[in-house]
């Protein structure tokens, strides 16, 4: 997955030859000098971008200047063509005056680009104008970027539903071939969470995709070409209406490249639709889980039975839709999120929630034949989000509920919905019996045993400090070591902030990562975003932001970036390390500073000795 550069001596092919023309087939155009300061700094990106084989450095930039030119970036609601206030800079019109009024090699070259890449043809016939007036090679770059041609489309869905990735394949007029891939993320409202470029053909990517990507939790599915632009285009339209949207390391820049290449295919086709879960189904789906072996303790009584009810309801009118499908993000937002807004009841009512909840998801990842990795990885969630939600749910930022009221209710935007909420009866769930707590402690060892790589690996953890150890290189390939010896340099002062071991932890590792798949690190990335993620990996795993006296913004304004969640992702994936849950499990102790085993030996030996006391009793 890499971008070439032109070689700078020797026989050049075809293309290579073609696109050198580029800078050189407008050099004479204009008499003006050449801007220094940012403008200069400009000009010096676009000679960059151009002196790559490959068409697509020369369409991200351009499309991440339109984008930063977008309305819709400064406000969701503002409409196109609308100043923004207080926007730094000229705002579209401006700056594409500027650039027709000071036709340099450079500025006609991304000229072409947002020609290619605008959808107002009033300015594209000025662009058009200009370019036909300087030379007849001048003319030719708007040729070059003439029609990005999609011409396959292919969906990528997870078995629990978080979201959707939509590979776009992509051929330029000179046969180039590039891939767009673009996340949407459901539990946020069905938007574009995420997109990048990879120039290589689509097939390519999907059958590299495929090599680390577990095949039994995954469905890949084409699409008509008409079906990919209505779900991108309405994911993009929710996300572009959506107040404080995330935003990545390519998106919103990509933006309008991806909206180019969606206005190439005829409309018509047809977008997500959520699913559908009559009354009926769900009451069906509340006797049969109450009924079954894995509610546990909890009888169905009126209070089991109306949080139930609600927690079905948060399932079908929010996320996915699916009530059957719970992932690590699903039960964080329902714990944190929903329920301590929503549901007005006392603590005594709502504690039972976890309880009733872990029940669930067992139930009906059973029933739906989920994977017991991804049960453990949404069992472990739900874990670690249950002491804040005990917090929550105890006065903290709720509206207060009278204590001698045994009533619950819906707070004032939830009221009016068509939910036939039933109240609780008033019984004692006091307390959790010894079955729940032993389950509860074997739960907790299954995620400890998860964080080392396994049981055997639990039982002979030690808490010998890491070594202070120099680099390993074997394994990595002699055309990535440049950037590898840069995002090495960078972590090492990252870690600084640490000690020695998380030193160590993230040299080791990066190695790990760059030997796994060296393409991550062939492609047009930030360095320091790369670096960053490391340590924010290695920091994260270990537990070690807040109790060190770092926190990820401190980690973050060292490396000058805003956030690496995005990039650490793709190093995991190199690495060998699916993480999907709420917790970062590394899955093996070599990558674990002393402080934070000696936190799991506790735990585990905490764990085995209540175990033990349960067995006696």
């Amino acid at each position: 997955m890499t971008q070439r550069k032109k070689p700078v001596g020797g026989k050049s092919s075809g293309k290579t030859q073609r696109r050198s023309k580029r800078s050189a087939s407008v050099a004479g155009s204009g008499e003006q000098s050449r801007p220094t300061g940012p403008a200069g700094d400009l000009l010096d990106t676009i000679s960059d971008a151009a002196t790559y084989d490959h068409p697509l450095p020369l369409l991200e930039l351009g499309s991440s200047i339109l984008s930063a030119l977008d309305p819709r970036v400064a406000n969701p609601f503002r409409a196109a063509g609308q100043p923004v206030p207080g926007q730094e800079g000229p705002d579209r019109p401006g700056f594409i005056n500027t650039l027709l009024g000071t036709p340099l090699p450079e500025t006609l070259m991304l000229l072409a680009v947002i020609h290619a890449l605008s959808s107002d043809d009033l300015e594209r016939a000025r662009i058009s104008r200009t370019l036909r007036a300087e030379t007849a090679e001048a003319e030719g770059l708007l040729a070059e970027f003439a029609s990005l041609a999609p011409y396959r489309a292919t969906e990528m869905t997870h078995v629990l539903g978080d979201g959707d990735n939509v590979l776009l394949g992509v051929r330029t007029p000179d046969g180039d071939e590039f891939t767009l891939v673009i996340y949407i993320d459901h539990n946020m409202g069905t938007i574009v969470k995420d997109a990048f470029t990879i120039p290589e053909a689509i097939g390519d990517v999907i059958a590299t995709m495929k090599g680390y990507i577990p095949v039994q939790d995954t469905t890949w599915t084409d699409l008509s070409l008409p079906d990919a632009r209505a779900k991108v285009q309405q994911a993009i339209d929710q996300g572009a209406s959506t107040p404080d949207a995330p935003e990545s390391e390519q998106w919103p820049g990509i933006r309008p490249l991806t909206e180019t290449v969606l206005r190439q295919v005829p409309d018509g086709g047809t977008g997500y639709a959520r699913p559908e879960w009559s009354r009926q189904q769900l009451d069906a789906l509340a006797d049969t889980f109450l009924a079954s072996r894995y509610p546990g303790a909890l009888s169905e009584d009126g209070n089991s039975r109306g949080l139930l009810e609600n927690i079905l309801w948060f399932a079908t009118d929010y996320g996915p839709g699916d009530p059957m499908r719970w992932s690590p993000t699903s039960v964080s937002i329902l714990l944190l999120d929903w329920i301590p807004r929503k549901i007005l009841a006392p603590a005594a009512v709502l504690r039972v929630v976890p309880d009733l909840l872990r029940g669930l998801v067992r139930y009906c990842h059973a029933e739906r034949g989920i994977s017991a990795k991804l049960s453990r990885e949404t069992l472990a969630s739900l874990a670690e989000a249950e002491p804040e939600f005990r917090r929550l749910i105890s006065g903290a930022g709720r509206r207060s509920v009278p204590a001698d009221d045994d009533g619950w209710g819906l707070d004032d935007d939830s009221r009016g919905r068509d939910h036939d909420s039933r109240g609780f009866d008033g019984g004692s769930h006091g307390g959790i019996d010894a079955m729940t707590v032993a389950g509860f402690q074997e739960m907790m060892l299954e995620i400890i045993a998860g964080t080392v790589g396994g049981e055997d690996q639990l039982d002979k953890l030690n808490d010998v400090p890491l070594p202070d150890e120099d680099f390993d290189w074997r394994g990595i390939p002699e055309d990535i070591q440049g950037q590898v010896t840069e995002v090495l340099r960078l972590c090492d002062s990252g870690t600084e902030l640490l000690d020695a071991e998380h030193r160590t932890a993230a040299r080791r590792f990066l190695a790990r990562a760059a030997a796994g798949d060296p393409a991550v690190f062939r492609r047009r990335t930030n360095v320091r975003m790369s670096a960053a993620a490391v340590c924010w990996i290695i920091a994260k795993a270990n537990d070690s932001f807040g109790s060190s006296g770092l926190y990820v913004k401190d980690l973050m304004k060292h490396f000058g970036v805003s956030s690496a969640s995005q990039r650490a992702q793709s190093l995991l994936a190199a690495a060998g390390i699916d993480r999907r849950g709420a917790e970062l499990e590394l899955g093996t102790p070599d990558l674990l500073v002393s402080a934070f085993r000696t936190q799991l030996i506790t735990m585990r030996d905490s764990c085995r000795a209540a175990l033990a006391g349960e067995a006696l009793a």
